[in-house]
C-alpha cells in the first residue's frame, strides 16, 4: 500500500510501503472489491482499483495452472 491508500500489486515484493498476501482462492480476489480485508490487514482505509483486483485474478489463474 503505498501513503495514499491506494493498493497495487507488487509481483517482484520489491515496492516501498507495506505489503498483503492475498490467497489464490477465488473468493479472496472477490473480497478485495469490498475493501475491508486490506483495510484491516494494513489497519487504514485502502482504495482498491478495478484493475488491481483483476490483476490478483489473473494471477491466481496463472497460479492454479502450475
Amino acid at each position: 500500500m503505498r501513503g495514499d491508500g491506494e493498493v497495487r500489486v507488487d509481483r517482484a515484493g520489491v515496492a516501498e510501503g507495506r505489503g498483503a498476501y492475498v490467497c489464490n482462492r477465488r473468493e479472496c480476489a472477490d473480497s478485495l472489491a469490498a475493501g475491508r480485508p486490506l483495510a484491516r490487514a494494513f489497519r487504514a482505509p485502502v482504495t482498491v482499483k478495478q484493475e488491481t483486483i483483476e490483476s490478483v485474478r489473473e494471477w491466481q489463474r496463472s497460479a492454479s495452472t502450475r
